[in-house]
């Protein structure tokens, strides 16, 4: 009887060791899945504010770039003025003449930075304006031009009275009118166009050393590129600059009553580089 009961306790007595192993164990998971809760709980928290920030900078980005884009067009716009201004004080002091250099009927247009002297460029009439006119070259530039270039050092007076054109079409972000025969006179332009943003059909013609990049024969113009805006402004539009001086944003590349084209003349596909508007009224911006 007293082995029975010694057995017996003893019995009781693992089984209550057991029991309280078993109790430790299941605390001690117990621990374990509240702290993997805890770290599940700090993930999904991280997840949700991520995906937060995300959705907020994909709501701001579109403001972002649209705030960037106004921005550089107003900084064109500002080019464009002093360009304006440059006309006035060039025609005031040259008997009302716009800086042309384009007189003899099928001078061409299209020899950007040409060093040679039998050929012209209609982005002379722009040096004209830096040399007699104190245009700064930085206004040649648009901002927004991606192909774009800084003139990389200032000319020296010398550089610059001796120049007859810009030295790479890459550094000059605008366009400017070809003029018909026997009109040089700004006054005969009545609130005309006289300059625009980069051409979307000529604007990467240059003949400087560098680039080496005009026809030399026919150039023709595809129907895609007849709808093109000027690459300036992300194809939306460009500025034009009037001859009044003032400035005005257009997303539409036809112009008027008549919706002039005012990177083509009429409907013309094939250019050699020498056409010229028949009349005032027609606007041509080239190269």
């Amino acid at each position: 009887l007293g082995a029975r009961t010694m057995g017996r306790i003893h019995h009781y007595q693992s089984a209550q060791t057991m029991a309280k192993a078993s109790q430790a164990i299941v605390s001690q998971s117990m621990c374990q899945n509240k702290s993997g809760f805890r770290i599940t709980g700090y993930l999904r928290d991280g997840l949700v504010a991520a995906a937060a920030i995300m959705m907020l900078f994909g709501l701001l980005n579109p403001s972002m770039k649209h705030a960037r884009e106004i921005s550089k067009e107003a900084l064109c716009r500002s080019n464009l003025n002093h360009v304006g201004n440059a006309f006035g004080t060039f025609a005031g002091d040259h008997d009302g003449l716009l800086p042309h250099d384009m007189k003899q009927a099928g001078a061409s247009w299209w020899h950007v930075g040409s060093a040679q002297k039998d050929r012209t460029s209609n982005t002379s009439s722009v040096m004209n304006l830096v040399k007699e006119a104190d245009l700064s070259m930085d206004c040649l530039q648009c901002d927004a031009n991606k192909n774009g270039k800084k003139i990389t050092k200032a000319l020296t007076p010398d550089q610059i009275a001796c120049a007859k054109d810009i030295y790479c079409r890459n550094e000059l972000g605008y366009s400017v009118r070809v003029m018909p025969n026997n009109i040089r006179k700004l006054n005969q332009f009545a609130n005309q166009i006289l300059v625009a943003d980069n051409s979307p059909l000529f604007a990467k013609l240059c003949a400087c050393k560098g680039c080496d990049n005009v026809p030399t024969g026919v150039m023709k113009i595809t129907p895609r590129q007849m709808f093109l805006n000027s690459s300036n402004h992300a194809g939306r539009g460009q500025n034009l600059l009037f001859s009044d001086g003032h400035v005005k944003f257009s997303s539409s590349r036809k112009v008027g009553i008549k919706r002039d084209d005012i990177y083509a003349i009429g409907y013309q596909v094939n250019y050699q580089g020498n056409e010229r508007p028949k009349t005032i009224t027609e606007i041509f911006i080239a190269p």
